[in-house]
């Protein structure tokens, strides 16, 4: 038995106490070795069904929730067909074919299903308890239906998406649906258990499996994981198994990809699995037929909506979901179906300055489509092999007078975008966004180490500022400031440009984020923000720097762009109470990542090193280029003996705040 090469029918039996020989069966479902770990009993004895009964119902009195293996094989159906099969059957276990038995004679023995009577007993008895059972051979539905089993596992999701059987599974689930709908949720959804293959052997550890594992975890009923499912482990265990007998590493990728697309949707099961506002969606190509490979259903709670697509197929498609299908019965008992419109289950009013935003929970992108649109045609989409979205947060919107979303939708032709609001602003200003763009370009940016030796460079950087500043002075900037502010950019460029000849030296990265800070002094903090800069400032910084610190070098600019005159307190402050006054601002904290351990306050040292020298710089630059009446070179010379000070102190600090203002004392 244990290596798999054969097992006895029956076990022997030897009493004694008195010498009784016997010959008992092993369980058995007639497809595979007898399960030699355990005695058959014969169900047909109202003796032993009570007895088992009773048990059920001690075991319930102790755990609210019991699970029943091979659950099918005490069906009357099954039951009689493995161990009292009809005359001339033949029978699927040996020996069993001589206790033959007709239907009629096997029903005297058995008048109703054991399971029925289970189910009855325990709602009566021990009325709290959840019985799920392992019902294979197509006999889920036959289970929760007619015997009323609270759950019951769902092999055909399994093994019918497994085999790409599309059309049969959504037909299965139109069944189900035209039936009873509150049935679907009794189904345990499962990818893998100890009696199959595990997940990753049969559906992979790409698109498939996650399209698969997505669909188990928004689909009505209960998802059910098999152990090792999410470690990616490939090694089958078996209940009996004390520990792993292959020695597997856990597949960190593919963890991660479940906490951040599977997860927070099981997080969220309260939104999928109910039944009430479950509808399936064909979805129609473009040769007006039904593409049985993609799946699209949609569900609510609490006025949440939720559309979920999934591609079965090692191909591309594309189409409409449009239209839901639903039986219900009429006066005579007949069934009659019905249709609805995806819009109409949306509630999106049919206007054509109305649209609807939506995300996608697993790209996190979001999307923009046109309420009428919508009604007459149905939402499009393309769909790659073993595609997937989660579609939630849908919204309706209406357009301004300026047509903005619609003015958006045709721009995005039906992409996602990480941020529409965001999107929307960027197309409304597209003009001021590219010019922007060309400013901040490596391409403009290494014009200004041309500038001392070839004025015309100059001249073409500030040509592009022209361009920035015309394209914001509808907005923000008045038109007869624009030459007054070209001009001072042009003395800020010439005189970083002769600082730097003289008195700084600095690494290439660093210089491109002073050049970003030259280019966003003039125009302040307030505009970085209302325009959403941050994003672009961090690509661009990404790129040109081939690192990720995009973020906290936007932050720096922003904090310097905003503290331009900090130079203020040289003229009335020690170096000392200057840090101390600078390490009490928030920002200032959170940029250096002040940190508490071992009750000391420590700094980052990385952090630190970025931050002091573009203090240094910027507020040189500043001194320098100020209107205010004031010793610009005595305000120099404090700065940079503040500066050494401040290094001085930081190479005895350990990276310890306190220890930093103690070396300026």
């Amino acid at each position: 038995y244990y290596d798999h090469t054969d097992a006895a029918v029956v076990f022997k039996y030897i009493d004694h106490r008195d010498g009784t020989t016997r010959y008992i069966y092993h369980g058995n479902d007639g497809t595979s070795f007898p399960w030699n770990d355990t005695a058959q009993l014969n169900y047909l004895l109202p003796e032993v069904r009570e007895a088992v009964i009773q048990q059920i119902l001690r075991i319930a009195r102790q755990f609210p929730i019991i699970r029943f293996d091979a659950a099918m094989t005490l069906s009357k159906k099954h039951f009689q067909r493995l161990w009292f099969p009809k005359p001339g059957t033949g029978g699927d276990i040996p020996s069993r074919a001589e206790h033959s038995m007709s239907t009629k004679e096997f029903n005297e023995f058995m008048p109703e299903e054991f399971w029925r009577e289970v189910v009855e007993r325990v709602a009566r008895e021990v009325p709290d308890t959840l019985l799920l059972a392992e019902a294979f051979w197509m006999m889920e539905g036959y289970f929760v239906r007619s015997l009323g089993m609270h759950r019951v596992y769902n092999s055909a999701f399994m093994n019918m998406l497994k085999r790409e059987e599309n059309s049969k599974y959504r037909q299965s689930i139109k069944n189900v649906l035209e039936f009873d709908p509150q049935i679907l949720k009794r189904f345990v959804n499962f990818m893998s258990n100890p009696d199959e293959e595990t997940a990753v052997a049969q559906f992979g550890t790409d698109d498939k499996y996650f399209g698969v594992c997505i669909m188990m975890s928004t689909m009505p009923g209960l998802p059910m994981f098999a152990h090792g499912q999410v470690q990616g482990f490939h090694e089958r265990y078996g209940m009996e198994f004390h520990k792993p007998r292959w020695k597997e590493q856990e597949h960190i990728d593919f963890i991660e990809r479940h906490k951040r697309e599977v997860f927070p949707l099981l997080r969220n099961r309260h939104l999928f699995s109910d039944v009430e506002h479950y509808h399936l969606y064909d979805f129609t190509s473009r040769d007006g037929n039904t593409d049985e490979n993609v799946f699209a259903y949609s569900n609510e709670y609490d006025q949440k909506k939720s559309l979920i697509v999934f591609h079965n197929k090692y191909e591309e498609t594309s189409g409409w979901i449009r239209w839901t299908y639903y039986a219900e019965k009429d006066e005579s008992g007949k069934t009659v179906w019905f249709r609805r419109d995806f819009a109409e289950i949306l509630e999106v009013p049919i206007e054509e300055s109305a649209f609807v935003i939506f995300r996608d929970m697993i790209q996190d992108r979001e999307y923009i489509r046109n309420a009428k649109e919508l009604h007459e045609y149905g939402l499009f989409l393309e769909l790659g092999a073993f595609k997937y979205a989660v579609f939630m947060d849908f919204k309706v919107v209406h357009d301004d007078n300026n047509e903005s979303y619609k003015n958006l939708s045709s721009y995005l032709q039906g992409g996602g975008v990480k941020n529409l609001e965001k999107e929307r602003r960027r197309n409304m200003h597209r003009a001021m966004y590219e010019s922007f763009d060309s400013l901040v370009s490596e391409e403009t940016f290494l014009k200004m180490f041309s500038v001392s030796d070839d004025t015309l460079m100059l001249d073409k950087i500030l040509e592009k500022l022209s361009i920035f500043l015309h394209s914001i002075s509808s907005m923000d900037v008045n038109p007869n400031k624009i030459n007054d502010l070209i001009e001072m950019y042009r003395q800020d460029v010439l005189k970083t440009i002769s600082l730097f000849d003289e008195k700084f030296t600095i690494r290439h990265d660093q210089f491109y984020i002073l050049y970003l800070w030259l280019v966003l002094r003039r125009t302040g903090r307030s505009f970085i923000e209302e325009y959403d800069l941050d994003d672009q400032l961090v690509d661009k910084i990404n790129v040109y720097t081939q690192s990720d610190y995009g973020s906290f070098y936007t932050r720096l600019i922003k904090f310097f762009v905003s503290e331009q005159e900090l130079w203020k307190h040289f003229e009335t402050d020690t170096c000392y109470s200057f840090l101390e006054k600078l390490f009490e601002i928030e920002e200032v904290r959170e940029l250096l990542e002040f940190n508490w351990f071992d009750d000391t306050l420590w700094f980052k040292k990385e952090a630190f090193d970025e931050f002091f020298i573009l203090l240094e710089i910027t507020q040189t630059i500043s001194v320098m280029t100020t209107s205010q009446k004031v010793d610009k070179q005595v305000l120099h010379k404090k700065i940079q003996d503040w500066s050494q000070k401040i290094r001085k102190a930081y190479a005895f600090s350990d990276f310890k705040v306190e220890h930093l203002l103690d070396g300026l004392k």
